[in-house]
């Protein structure tokens, strides 16, 4: 999917094909997925200002994925015979980061309820999805940090019928031998990024140390999950003057040097 611009307010006055975009949330949505380059172009006081601040650093930066968003190969097979895919658009996207892969799931619109099988998403350098999947979980989120639904990935995720204002949204993030998972920045549409975690410390296959990039000063909140209980936890981290912070996972803090 190439993306140049998108609309991040309902409201456009003056736009040339229409006053009113239908669906500014899946277009931000999609346009950080893409992996750009990408630029609101709302009109003059219509941005949202959220939106916006979801697809990037505090100093601009767009947050992106390892592998763009791009249509599952099951999408076409429905198209050309009417079986065997998803009746609608689904979209997937992936950040890998050491030994690790988050896989983010889209779905634009959906005339039917579809079934998607974990052998349907791209492979990654670590993650052969035709062949094996591994321990994850399934969550979906609000920008303002909310877990709204979390559960153990079994191979299988239910998308439901759906349309462009209530598109439908799942990160799949790897579970550790510890079993919590690394859920990242949930105001964020990519809450684990390349742009972000820049390399990943592991110890006997757990994450030992987040390695985390950005803007001086800028406040950085890491959402992990706890498997075990059903429980977040969240650790402000605040990157250094050099543009680093480090994240000791699960439970923090986050340091300045390793």
């Amino acid at each position: 999917m190439a993306l140049q611009n998108f609309h991040t307010s309902v409201i456009e006055k003056g736009c040339h094909n229409t006053e009113n975009e239908p669906a500014p949330a899946l277009e931000t949505y999609a346009a950080a997925l893409s992996g750009g380059p990408v630029g609101p172009s709302d009109h003059i006081l219509k941005a949202n200002r959220t939106l916006i601040m979801a697809t990037c650093m505090s100093d601009g930066r767009l947050l992106k994925p390892t592998h763009p968003v791009m249509s599952l190969d099951s999408t076409f097979l429905y198209r050309a015979f009417q079986s065997s895919g998803p009746n609608g658009q689904l979209w997937a996207a992936y950040t890998e980061v050491g030994p690790f892969t988050w896989y983010y799931i889209i779905s634009g619109t959906m005339s039917s309820a579809y079934t998607m099988h974990a052998s349907e998403l791209p492979p990654s350098t670590n993650v052969k999805p035709r062949t094996s999947f591994p321990p994850s979980l399934a969550y979906t989120y609000t920008l303002d940090g909310t877990v709204v639904k979390a559960m153990n990935f079994t191979g299988t995720l239910d998308i439901p019928e759906c349309s462009v204002t209530d598109f439908q949204y799942w990160t799949l993030s790897p579970i550790m031998a510890s079993g919590w998972a690394l859920l990242g920045e949930l105001n964020k549409v990519l809450p684990v990024s390349e742009t972000r975690v820049v390399d990943i410390i592991t110890s006997n296959g757990d994450i030992h140390v987040v390695y985390l990039s950005g803007e001086p000063g800028e406040v950085v909140p890491v959402t992990v999950y706890d498997t075990g209980s059903g429980t977040t936890e969240v650790t402000s981290c605040t990157i250094d003057s050099s543009g680093n912070s480090y994240f000791l996972f699960p439970h923090g803090p986050c340091v300045d040097s390793m």
